[in-house]
């Protein structure tokens, strides 16, 4: 079987979640060059995400609400599809990890 990957999804990837430069970072970091991935695989990069920062306890305060998104995005998050769900989640764990820390994890 043959996989053909279109690396030049950047600028669409970034135009989608105009709205949030954490967003864009987060997605790009963890599913370049995709404009999907597996629900269950965005909220391990969610748990990775806080794990590195030393915020696990994030993921775990999470852990109800990112179930109900996966069931709600019929476990495929699209940024076609979902990109206002995805700005949400990133944008709250930025929040919370300025709370924690005083900067983005993010854009710092």
């Amino acid at each position: 079987m043959k996989y053909i990957v279109n690396t030049n999804l950047e600028g669409q990837i970034c135009k989608i979640l105009a709205e949030s430069v954490d967003a864009q970072i987060f997605w790009l970091s963890f599913f370049k060059p995709q404009l999907s991935c597996p629900a269950d695989e965005f909220v391990e990069a969610i748990r990775q995400l806080a794990e590195i920062n030393g915020m696990g306890y994030y993921y775990y305060y999470k852990y109800k609400d990112l179930n109900t998104m996966m069931a709600t995005c019929d476990f495929v998050v699209s940024l076609e599809e979902n990109s206002d769900v995805v700005i949400k989640i990133v944008r709250e764990f930025v929040e919370e990890a300025i709370k924690v820390q005083g900067q983005s994890p993010l854009s710092a």
